[in-house]
């Protein structure tokens, strides 16, 4: 490793080399437990029933169809292999229903 003009180690020419490899990781999942027109809470319908009667907030609310929401993730990873092999962090994939990552080119790749 060369050596700055104060004699410490310089990292600058190791990071120019690898940086090319590091890639963003882009995740999406379902959000697990979301409840939609359901009402509240466990626990909450007697205490809003005890303040408002059968006519607590929610009680009456119609039951809608809404889409599954998403969860949206990001982190990084390093290619690791030519044919295209990413390593990262399990946290940053885990139960994620879909994985992408971004290429300087401007392209985008779906992970198998």
């Amino acid at each position: 490793m060369p050596r700055d003009v104060s004699g410490r180690t310089s990292f600058a020419p190791v990071v120019k080399k690898v940086t090319p490899a590091v890639v963003k990781v882009f995740t999406s999942s379902k959000l697990q437990n979301a409840s939609y027109g359901e009402g509240p809470g466990p626990g909450m319908d007697d205490l809003l029933r005890r303040f408002f009667g059968d006519q607590a907030p929610g009680r009456m609310m119609p039951r809608r169809n809404f889409s599954v929401p998403r969860q949206q993730g990001i982190g990084s990873g390093v290619i690791a292999t030519k044919d295209g092999y990413i390593l990262t962090n399990n946290h940053v994939v885990d139960g994620a229903d879909e994985v992408k990552w971004p290429c300087r080119t401007g392209r985008e790749f779906t992970a198998r």
